[in-house]
């Protein structure tokens, strides 16, 4: 079992199901990063003008990572309709297969974010390296999305025969593909500059809004919310705090970071911390107006996110004359 591998390591991440994978390939594929996983992810913001429910932008990283597997020869394999789960997952497991749990988060009893999460049948990846008649499933969570992000390893017990739970065997036979593909700053830079570029540009089709565009169709939302006085669900609000905490946006500008820090060392480093602060302040204004929707409590997120939007500006201003 990889719980008694000494190299096994959970190392924090920034995206749950990359940082699985990762905490995977990194026992036989040198220096390779999380970041690498994510390359062909759009880590631009699309919100639609007439939902504040999604930002979407975690359908991204999804597919950038689809893209990674592909490129590597990589496969996510599930359980055949037929097996029994508990006995596939224990032999797999007996056997040093990498195994990966997408759970309901309802069973992730170690941190309060999941307990107290009000979306319903939320899911979430996690590393299963261990098994237990007694204790049940040993997990390696390296992504969960507080702040600071903390990292969990631990004993877990689950239904395995709940529909909200599956679990997907990582198989990678030749790891020396990856090698070829990582570790290329030139490859960061022209991401980097993409990105922000991208940010700084904008724009929309039809609905959907893009980059700073985003950022700007949301305040109007927020402003349009707070002179109208139009009541909308407190779920809402819930799902949008989801959305910057857990689903991609927090963990964009963690991805920027890292992708900045490989190209300029730690020049930008505690700007990419002071912006994720903010949207750490942003995300708890939107839960206290979730709460008590006054127009006050509305014109504050609507300052925090001119804040948030005029700072990011900048930032990006400065890494392209850099570049």
């Amino acid at each position: 079992m990889l719980l008694n591998n000494s190299n096994y390591t959970t190392y924090p991440g920034s995206y749950c199901l990359s940082n699985c994978i990762f905490n995977y390939l990194r026992l036989s594929v040198q220096n390779i990063k999380e970041l690498d996983i994510l390359m062909h992810c759009d880590l631009n913001i699309v919100f639609k003008s007439t939902n504040i429910t999604r930002s979407r932008i975690f359908m991204a990283f999804e597919q950038g990572i689809s893209h990674f597997l592909e490129e590597n020869q990589i496969v996510l394999s599930g359980i055949n309709e037929n097996d029994n789960r508990e006995h596939w997952i224990r032999n797999k497991i007996y056997c040093n297969s990498f195994i990966i749990g997408h759970i309901g988060t309802k069973y992730l009893e170690y941190n309060n974010l999941f307990v107290n999460n009000q979306n319903v049948n939320t899911k979430h990846y996690i590393n299963l390296i261990g098994w237990d008649e007694i204790k049940g499933l040993y997990v390696s969570d390296g992504y969960i999305p507080t702040y600071p992000i903390r990292s969990y390893d631990g004993w877990l017990k689950l239904d395995y025969d709940d529909p909200l739970n599956h679990f997907i065997e990582v198989i990678c036979e030749d790891t020396s593909i990856i090698g070829n593909n990582i570790k290329d700053v030139e490859k960061y830079k022209i991401k980097l500059a993409d990105t922000v570029r991208s940010f700084l540009r904008g724009g929309n089709e039809g609905e959907n809004y893009y980059g700073y565009s985003a950022y700007e169709e949301l305040h109007r939302y927020f402003e349009y919310l707070r002179y109208s006085g139009e009541y909308i669900e407190q779920k809402n609000y819930y799902n949008l705090v989801f959305d910057i905490a857990s689903e991609g946006i927090i963990t964009s500008k963690r991805l920027l970071k890292q992708l900045t820090s490989e190209v300029f060392s730690e020049t930008y480093t505690r700007e990419f911390e002071k912006l994720v602060k903010k949207f750490e302040l942003f995300k708890l204004l939107v839960l206290k107006c979730s709460i008590d929707p006054t127009k006050e409590n509305l014109e504050d997120i609507e300052s925090s996110l001119s804040e948030i939007m005029n700072f990011e500006v900048k930032l990006y201003q400065n890494i392209l004359m850099a570049l």
